[in-house]
């Protein structure tokens, strides 16, 4: 009986494969993605600084240790990534309200040059100079009415006397052809001039004066309402014109000047408006005062 041989491989030989390799392929493999790893120089210490301005108590894990933690420190630091982004968007919303808080506010009030000291006693003076200011523009206001209302009325007289006595080239009146006047015996007054045409020229002066002199009072009443309101010495006074439309020579500048003229100078400002000179020097100063439209000295 013939025993079987032992075949072994030869060792030279190709080897052969119950499956055969996969055909070759230039598209390169797929290798799965695995997370990063940091080389071993590159860990992070322990003691590593807080960021997260919410949460100062969190920090990213970065000991030697923690090499095969890399999934959890990506996941902490993207959860750091959002506390930062709401921890910006917070203090935006707070600067916002700030913002708008300020615009809100009034504007501070002005402030007072270094010089001057505030004095709380001068509160209430300004405020009772305001009231009387507002009284005075009031009454003001009253006297330009009642003056448009004389002018009107003394227009209308005026008229009337002309329609009731008309005269031809100055000549005569009906009552002066018919010998009732007050005059001589023909009804002609001594300078030749029909009685009834003198009362009327004597009228006509005194109206036309008399609306003249409103006139003037009329355009001295913003002087006025302006003294009214000086209350600082250093201040300019106004100038009231006389009724030739000029300013009086020697007037006074500021109201401080004004207080301290001497008894000449109240007169002469007495004279040139036409006021009667009488009193001591302090009542010409009031009588002076009053017609300027300056205020009272506050004691």
């Amino acid at each position: 009986m013939t025993t079987p041989t032992e075949i072994h491989p030869d060792p030279f030989s190709t080897p052969r494969h119950e499956h055969p390799p996969p055909p070759f392929s230039s598209r390169p493999t797929t290798v799965p993605s695995t997370p990063y790893l940091p080389p071993a120089d590159m860990v992070l210490a322990d003691s590593y600084p807080a960021i997260n301005p919410s949460n100062n108590s969190h920090s990213v894990p970065g000991n030697a240790n923690s090499l095969t933690n890399a999934p959890s420190a990506a996941l902490d630091a993207h959860l750091w990534s959002q506390r930062l982004s709401q921890s910006l968007s917070q203090m935006a919303n707070e600067i916002a309200t700030a913002s708008q808080a300020l615009n809100s506010m009034p504007p501070p009030a002005a402030q007072q040059p270094s010089h001057i000291v505030y004095d709380p006693s001068l509160d209430s003076s300004t405020a009772s100079l305001e009231v009387d200011v507002a009284a005075l523009t009031t009454k003001l206001e009253a006297m330009e009415v009642k003056q448009d209302a004389l002018i009107r009325e003394v227009e209308g007289l005026k008229d009337l006397i002309l329609s009731s006595h008309p005269t031809t080239n100055g000549a005569t009146t009906n009552g002066a052809a018919n010998g009732h006047a007050n005059g001589g015996e023909n009804g002609v007054s001594e300078n030749g001039t029909p009685p009834g045409v003198s009362a009327y020229q004597e009228l006509e002066k005194k109206v036309t004066d008399a609306l003249d002199s409103i006139k003037i009072e009329q355009g001295r009443l913003y002087a006025r309402l302006l003294n009214a309101r000086l209350s600082h010495q250093k201040q300019t006074i106004q100038p009231i014109l006389m009724t030739n439309g000029k300013v009086p020579p020697n007037y006074p500048v500021t109201k401080g000047e004004f207080e301290k003229l001497t008894k000449e100078r109240y007169e002469a400002l007495l004279k040139s408006y036409g006021l009667p000179v009488k009193g001591d020097t302090d009542a010409k100063r009031e009588a002076v005062r009053q017609f300027l439209g300056l205020p009272p000295i506050v004691m």
